[in-house]
Parts: structure tokens; C-alpha cells; sequence
């Protein structure tokens, strides 16, 4: 999101002959409209890194101040969210909506559509209105736009994660499009009947007096947009991604595994893409070694699947291969993958929210599925380490933020947990420039934050939620932008009711050595870990030689949580160069090794 900012800032580049190496889709109208009612039945692509998509947009050459843009953008790295977007030029900027929903945009068609006045942009899902702007930037959006659907990926990961070209090609299916004009008093159709339906296509056949299929590209998109990668099949438009050489709707790589984890006894795991059932389920395809494999179940997505298994020990990171699995156009492998032990944070679980943490708070990080707690996407910030911040004694807590945060997951066993959301408003210096809610699992929390108004700047202001009930292995902590941007702090997270909870099953019975943070980093970096019974410990640094270049002794350590740094000395007291290192604590019971990037 930060990144589409930096986009929009610089004016993206139209390009019709750039090469790249993928090939996406973009069908756009001929004729451009101002205001009216847009709307789509749309199937989106779940994919890290890509992107499909529902906007109209104002054709320029490279003038800023005539940008005009309304968009509904939906990335394949959320399982439970749709981003909703109006974009003006560079001083009036973007005003981005993360808004949470309780299904995979994914897994079914479901109805997208915008409403734009002279007054206001609403945007609607299965036909309910979910969110509204009308600001006075609304009355910049004058310009008529033209419809536009595409699929593409952008270059940016802190937006939209990492796209792995195993997982090509991908696919957005859209049903139909429609387009209402914005007859208001004598409308029949839309808010207050205010909407005439103009057009529906039903997408029988390519209609080449309404639409075109584009040919460009732009900087910061990794893909050309080409004709053959939009295709009309069964009644449905479908948009492609794809390498340069497997143009058009079609398949020929098999399945892959996307992500495997150990869960509550299990392996939950999830493939590239949508898998035949037949093949899926059985257990013959399936090989864990030193792990035996009772039952599969595919579940109603057909891309993910749970194992149910025997000989499981949590503590150890298997190897996992398939075989004979085939996709939805009948091609299959064998390939492997890795699951990801289940490891459980102890409670009290503190984070430093865009901070490097200490003995009592971990460091912030960024989430994948080997991580159990992180971040999506935002940015960072550090205050300065002197400023006072008022209404509490964690000053250094509420010094570190990550602004336009989208979402927060920490992985926890189902059960009752007290929850403390940290927030101090660093920035603005006036009520009502700052509004956004807060949810925790889809359920609202705050409507409305305005830090500010609350308790003014450098300030403390907690959330404190009581007795929430997780039903799933996660707690999201989500955030949906009213005015401006998000920010968060820091997070607590407790135990409800601690008695109730088996002991065993919450605080770690093995060694923990968490990614130091920063990483890259220069100078200094903080290293965390959790010991669950006193040892007498040593750090040490190896090149990637395996050559130790710096140690010490860490020496005797009492369990729980604890820290080390490292200023990226070697043993003799001089700076090492840029590179890859290996970390790694050692002691009587235990041993773990990570790795970290210094950048001088």
C-alpha cells in the first residue's frame, strides 16, 4: 500500500515496449463515464503477489493534477480482505480502505460494484453498502473514466507479498459487468434510486465496440499486459497471469505446495492452486517421513487440506511430498515441501509494535507461515529515544509505531484471552485527521479512533478487551482506515482464564531462537529468545564458511524470555563486511542456529 503511494507520487510510466518476463491482463472500456453506478461478479486469484481488480480511471499522459481513480483491488496474499481506493493527484494523494470480510474472495464469485456522485464514493459487496468517503478530495473526481478490469503483479511485496513463479499461472474469473448512469430523483435503481442501468455484459463474446484488451505496461508492474491473457470461455472473462510462453487460459505446470504447518496434531496445508478431490484425498499420495498419514480431507476451496497423522512430533520440522495429485487440468508431479513446526509463544505475549523489543517485549517481525506472530505490510517508525511520552512508564513502547498497518496475526491456542492494543498519536496535532477502526477477528473493537481527540499527541491510549474468544489458532488484530492512515504501538495478550488452560500446551517446552531484528541491519541488531530452563549459554557469529568470527559468553540464564546483541564486531574488535552470517546460542540442553544479513 505504502509502495502504490510511491507509484502514484511518481506518476506511472506507460510503457508499450518494455519487456518483462510475465504476462498479464487488462480489459478496459472505450468509452469513459462520470459518475455513475460500476459494477462486477468476480472470482479473484489467490496468489502472493498478485493482484485483480475492478476501477475506473481517467486516460492522461504524465499531468499529476488531473488524476482521477477509483478502484477495488483485491491481492492474493488475504484469505479475508478488499481494498477500496480513490486516487487523485499527488498533493490530494490516495485514501485507502482495508476492509475485512468473513469469506475467501477466492473460493466464489461475489458481487463488487462502486457508486460515484459528485458528493460521494460508496462501495458495496453483494450488494450491501461497506464503506463510504465524502471528503471534500470527492470533489476532485471529475474527470470521466474508463472501466477497467486486470490482473497483474506489482513490484512491490510490502503490498502485496512475494509472487513465486512456481505458482504460475493464475486466473481471475469475472461473471459480468455492469454499468448504471447517475440520474438522481429519477433513477430507479442503486442508493435512493438515484441509478439507470445503462448496459450489463454478460461476457457471450468479446464485445470489440465496447472493450479493448490492453498492450502496455508500467513501471512498477512486473508484467506486460498482453490480448491473449484475456480470454472469453463459458460465458465468464478470464484474466491471466502467465510466463511469456504459456499465453491464454491454459495449464501445464502441476501443483505445488504453498505453505505446510503442524497444527493441533495435524498438517494443514495448502497447494498452488485448486486440486481434483479424488487424487487430493488420497493417502497413498502423500509421504511424511517418520510421520504415518491416517486421512486427508480437502476442504471447500479445493486448495487447502488438513492430515490427519500419527507419529507427529511437534518439535521437529518434517519434510512433506506429494505425488500424483492433479489440478483442476490434470496435471501432477511429485514435489516436496516443508512443515512448519508448531511452536507456542509463552504468555504473557508482548510485542514491540516497529520496535526491536528488549527482555520483556519481543520484536516486531514480519509474518509468513513459520512465524507465529508478525505484520503484513506498513512502516515504520522510531521516535526519538529522549521524547516523553505521557500516561504511562513504557515510554519506549509507545516511541516505535508501524503506520498504514493493515493487520496484526499472532498464532495462540483457542481458548480466553485479555487483550491490550497500544497506541500513541505521533504525528498529527489536531482531532479528526487520524479515524480508523480497529477489529480484532472481524469483529468491530473501536469504532472510530482518533487518538488525538482521545488524549492528545505523545500520548498513551490502550484498548483493553476482555474475555475474547478465539475459535481459530489466531488472534488478527485489524485495522480499516476512516481519515488518514493506521498506526499501532503495541501489543499485550494474556490469558483469560489461566487455570483452565493445560500449562503444557502454552508455554514452550523447547528452546526458542527468534529472527533477530533489524534484519538487514547496520550497527546493531537485537536478538530474542526463550529458554525454558536454566542452562549456561554462549552466543557465537559464523560466516557462511562456517568460520566462527566473533563469541562470548552469555553465561548462566534463568528460563524465560531474554535478549543479546550484536554490534557486528568480530573477536578482534573490528567492523566485518557486508554480508550473510549465521547466529547461533548454545548451551548444555540446547542449541539453535538462525541467520542474519548485515548491510554496512
Amino acid at each position: 500500500m505504502i509502495k502504490k503511494i510511491f507509484i502514484i507520487s511518481l506518476l506511472a510510466v506507460i510503457s508499450l515496449s518494455a519487456q518483462k518476463n510475465y504476462k498479464g491482463a487488462e480489459y478496459r472500456s472505450k468509452e469513459a463515464y462520470k459518475y455513475g453506478r460500476f459494477e462486477t461478479k468476480l472470482k479473484s486469484m489467490e496468489k502472493d503477489g498478485t493482484l485483480s481488480t475492478l476501477f475506473t480511471y481517467f486516460e492522461q499522459t504524465s499531468v499529476d493534477r488531473f488524476w482521477n481513480e477509483i478502484d477495488v483491488e483485491i491481492l492474493g496474499r488475504y484469505s479475508n480482505e478488499v481494498q477500496f481506493n480513490t486516487i487523485l493527484n499527488s498533493s490530494a494523494g490516495n485514501h485507502v480502505r482495508h476492509e475485512w470480510v468473513d469469506f475467501n474472495p477466492a473460493d466464489d464469485y461475489h458481487e463488487y460494484a462502486f457508486e460515484w456522485t459528485p458528493d460521494y464514493v460508496a462501495w458495496f459487496i453483494d450488494n450491501k453498502e461497506v464503506y463510504r468517503q465524502t471528503g471534500d478530495f470527492i470533489k476532485q473526481l471529475t474527470r470521466p473514466q474508463k472501466i477497467m478490469m486486470n490482473v497483474w503483479l506489482p513490484a512491490y511485496t510490502n503490498w502485496v507479498g512475494e509472487f513465486k513463479e512456481e505458482h504460475l499461472p493464475g486466473f481471475a474469473y469475472y461473471d459480468w459487468v455492469k454499468y448504471y448512469s447517475y440520474k438522481p430523483g429519477a433513477g430507479n435503481s442503486g442508493s435512493n434510486n438515484n441509478f439507470n442501468l445503462e448496459w450489463a455484459d454478460e461476457f457471450d463474446t468479446f464485445d470489440e465496440n465496447r472493450w479493448q484488451k490492453a498492450t502496455h505496461t508500467w513501471d512498477g508492474n512486473n508484467v506486460n499486459m498482453t490480448p491473449e491473457n484475456a480470454v472469453i470461455k463459458d460465458g465468464k472473462l478470464i484474466l491471466c497471469i502467465t510466463d511469456n510462453n504459456n499465453l491464454g487460459y491454459i495449464d501445464r505446470k502441476p501443483p505445488v505446495i504453498h505453505s505446510a504447518r503442524q497444527q493441533n496434531g495435524k498438517v494443514f496445508m495448502r497447494f498452488s492452486e485448486e486440486v481434483d478431490r479424488a487424487s487430493a484425498e488420497l493417502k497413498e499420495n502423500y509421504i511424511i517421513p517418520g510421520v504415518t498419514v491416517e486421512k486427508v480431507t480437502l476442504l471447500p476451496d479445493m486448495k487447502r487440506a488438513l492430515l490427519d497423522v500419527t507419529g507427529l512430533k511437534k518439535e521437529i520440522v518434517y519434510t512433506i511430498i506429494i505425488r500424483n495429485i492433479k489440478d483442476i487440468f490434470g496435471n501432477f508431479d511429485t514435489k516436496s515441501g516443508r512443515v512448519e513446526v508448531e511452536k507456542q509463544l509463552p504468555f504473557p505475549i508482548k510485542i514491540d509494535v516497529g520496535g526491536t523489543g528488549n527482555s520483556e517485549f519481543l520484536p516486531d517481525q514480519y509474518f509468513d507461515n513459520s512465524k507465529e506472530y508478525g505484520y503484513y505490510d506498513g512502516t515504520k517508525a522510531m521516535a526519538s529515544g529522549t521524547l516523553e511520552i505521557t500516561n504511562t512508564d513504557l515510554d519506549h513502547i509507545y516511541r516505535s509505531e508501524t503506520y498504514y498497518i493493515p493487520n496484526y496475526i499472532v498464532r495462540v491456542p483457542k481458548g480466553k484471552y485479555n487483550i491490550k492494543l497500544m497506541f500513541a498519536e505521533s504525528y498529527f496535532t489536531e482531532k479528526g485527521k487520524r479515524i480508523f477502526d480497529v477489529l480484532i477477528n472481524h469483529k468491530m473493537i473501536y469504532d472510530n479512533l482518533d487518538i488525538f481527540e482521545k488524549v492528545g499527541k505523545n500520548a498513551a491510549f490502550d484498548i483493553d478487551v476482555k474475555d475474547f474468544q478465539v475459535d481459530t489458532n489466531y488472534i488478527e488484530i485489524q485495522f480499516a482506515s476512516e481519515i488518514e492512515n493506521t498506526v499501532l504501538n503495541g501489543i499485550i495478550i494474556e490469558e483469560a482464564n489461566p487455570s483452565t488452560v493445560d500449562e503444557a500446551s502454552v508455554i514452550p517446552s523447547e528452546f526458542l531462537l527468534y529472527q533477530n531484528f533489524p534484519n538487514p541491519f547496520n550497527g546493531e541488531t537485537v536478538i530474542n529468545y526463550y529458554l525454558p530452563d536454566q542452562d549456561n549459554l554462549n552466543f557465537f557469529v559464523y560466516d557462511l564458511l562456517g568460520r566462527e568470527i566473533y563469541s562470548r559468553e552469555i553465561g548462566d540464564v534463568n528460563a524465560g524470555s531474554h535478549t543479546v546483541k550484536w554490534n557486528a564486531m568480530n573477536k578482534f574488535g573490528s567492523k566485518v563486511s557486508s554480508g550473510v552470517y549465521f547466529y547461533s546460542i548454545k548451551g548444555n540442553n540446547i542449541s539453535a542456529v538462525q541467520k542474519l544479513m548485515l548491510l554496512n
